[in-house]
């Protein structure tokens, strides 16, 4: 027999509804603080010496590399594996560079044909005027390491 004034057991209460309502922001920006503070953040530079006919080849695979590294290491929690790629170029003496960022990407796209490491040397190929001196620098963020940092410890 029930009784008037209870909740029933499936029955959701106003505060835990208002608690649910309210985890989503609560997370969103605790992910964006983790953000700015470089929580999941990994970069790495390098500098080109000599000029090559395949340079733009050989820098997509070289990024691509140290990114299947660096993801390898990141946590994953309930399966967030996305991740943000920034890479710049810069020419010697101030003649130019650029900058290519890839957002939310999916760790399978290193992997196979028309993958990261084509789309990276199309737009080498592209935009870039690299030689020798040159630096290339990419920013690697890991959307689970990020969210690892956010989690409360158990």
């Amino acid at each position: 027999m029930k009784r008037a004034g209870h909740l029933r057991e499936n029955a959701v209460s106003p505060i835990a509804f208002s608690m649910r309502a309210y985890q989503p922001c609560r997370l969103s920006s605790l992910l964006k603080a983790a953000r700015r503070s470089g929580r999941g953040l990994f970069q790495q530079e390098w500098r080109i010496e000599g000029c090559r006919p395949d340079l733009a080849e050989h820098a997509a695979a070289t990024i691509t590399d140290w990114c299947r590294t660096t993801l390898a290491s990141c946590r994953r929690p309930w399966g967030v594996n996305r991740f943000d790629l920034s890479v710049a170029w810069y020419a010697p003496a101030g003649s130019g560079g650029d900058v290519a960022v890839f957002s939310r990407l999916d760790p399978a796209c290193l992997y196979g044909e028309d993958g990261m490491e084509d789309r990276l040397r199309d737009r080498l190929l592209e935009r870039c005027r690299l030689e020798d001196g040159g630096r290339i620098a990419a920013a690697l963020f890991s959307w689970g390491d990020a969210l690892h940092a956010t989690l409360p410890a158990n």
